[in-house]
């Protein structure tokens, strides 16, 4: 049985028509039609880790890929349409290595008990949402690869002296490395706006959750007042005493006139030990 070109336009449309459905905005449906971005998932993907997680199978095209290339794939997918469209023209030799979980990715579980990789063409107003929850899991995928929007890509892998709350909560996670930027042309429908692909790897050795949190719960603070000065932040809006913020800054080695996003992760961590 030949399987469909899920990225040929036309093929998706029709099977789209076919299980009386089209992409549905409020769920950030934007399918596929391009077929780079997925070569480029599955040449990341490590082929020793078999389990893979998909957030969002969509209309199936990454699945679709990842079933041809030997993975076990768990989709998560919300709407039951798109759930149905896929068991209907996948053969059943690759149906056998799909779990499909019909839910909301917000509220299910993402693990496996062994190791696993995370990959999906998520929701652009849920980026925010599955990052953090991505680098609060217990057990984190060996890695993952998403595709977002074109700004959060960028925000996730900014270095200083561009960093941004993002890239602090990346950093302390693990690495984030830009793949692929992929134009609005490859999906349908188009959106107003380029994505990108990004490999996200957890550290070996991670700080305990709490202490990246308490890390993260500073640097939010300061980036909410990311044009001013550090110095002026501690006094003004963070309401510290002069005395500890002198301290503070010779002790960490930092200028009272640096902003926010010219802080390493190493500096957040200097601070986060020094201020309450």
């Amino acid at each position: 049985m030949l399987l469909p070109h899920l990225t040929d336009p036309e093929v998706l449309e029709q099977l789209l028509a076919r299980a009386g459905t089209a992409p549905v905005h409020k769920l950030g449906q934007n399918f596929l039609v391009c077929d780079e971005p997925i070569e480029a998932i599955v040449s990341t993907l490590t082929d020793t880790v078999p389990l893979v997680t998909e957030l969002g199978s969509g209309a199936g095209a990454l699945t679709q890929a990842l079933l041809v290339n030997n993975y076990a794939v768990r989709a998560i997918e919300k709407d039951q349409r798109l759930i149905e469209l896929l068991k209907g023209h996948l053969p059943k030799k690759l149906r056998s290595n799909l779990t499909l979980v019909p839910g909301d990715l917000r509220d299910l579980s993402w693990e496996h008990d062994e190791p696993w990789q995370l990959v999906g063409n998520i929701p652009y107003n849920l980026s925010g949402l599955i990052i953090r929850r991505l680098t609060q899991l217990v057990h984190p995928p060996t890695q993952a690869i998403l595709m977002v929007q074109q700004e959060v890509g960028e925000n996730m892998t900014a270095q200083a002296p561009q960093m941004t709350l993002l890239s602090v909560i990346m950093q302390l996670w693990g690495e984030a490395h830009l793949l692929l930027t992929i134009p609005a042309d490859c999906y349908l429908p188009k959106p107003k706006v380029q994505s990108a692909l990004v490999l996200l790897v957890p550290h070996e050795k991670q700080l305990p959750r709490a202490e990246r949190e308490q890390i993260i719960g500073l640097a939010k603070r300061f980036f909410g007042h990311r044009r001013k000065q550090i110095g002026g932040i501690m006094k003004n809006q963070l309401h510290i005493e002069p005395d500890l913020i002198a301290a503070t800054l010779a002790e960490t080695g930092l200028e009272g006139t640096a902003r926010p996003q010219e802080l390493t992760v190493e500096d957040w961590k200097s601070l986060a030990e020094k201020l309450p």
